[in-house]
């Protein structure tokens, strides 16, 4: 076996370049929509905090439930702050591994989908795994190749 044909830079393969390609995309889509979802779950978690922080009925387990105290409104915000931080960032990761997809199917932007699978390795296990199968792909010279010839 030769060393080239384990770190994947192997003779050009028109046809499982073209596979793997169409395999990123479609799983680049499918991460990106999940990744949107999980996200908006942090929506319900939001205001669903937001209510047992504002709403002293929560408390009505304790005897005087009425004068406990709810916590501070500087507290609040910032944890309000910091859940609306994870949903929009969450929001624009999911977006950008759709167009991600939508880039690699269009052979184009190639930068921008490693930079999208470098950060897609944070979402463990499966965005480490969508990752690397990208970066892996897109550093072939056969696929740099075919981005090369749809440029011009």
């Amino acid at each position: 076996m030769n060393e080239d044909n384990i770190i994947g830079q192997s003779q050009a393969n028109p046809t499982r370049d073209t596979e793997h390609l169409k395999l990123l995309f479609i799983f680049n889509i499918v991460m990106g929509i999940l990744i949107i979802l999980f996200s908006s779950l942090f929506i319900f978690y939001l205001y669903f905090m937001n209510k047992l922080f504002t709403d002293p009925r929560f408390y009505s387990f304790y005897p005087n439930y009425e004068n406990t105290p709810v916590i501070n409104e500087t507290m609040r915000s910032l944890i309000t702050l910091m859940i609306g931080g994870i949903i929009v960032i969450g929001w624009l990761t999911g977006i950008a591994t759709i167009l991600s997809g939508v880039f690699i199917k269009r052979r184009k932007y190639r930068m921008f989908s490693i930079v999208v699978a470098g950060i897609n390795c944070f979402h463990v296990p499966f965005g480490t795994m969508l990752g690397v199968f990208t970066m892996v792909v897109l550093f072939r010279d056969s696929v740099i190749g075919i981005y090369r010839q749809q440029i011009q």
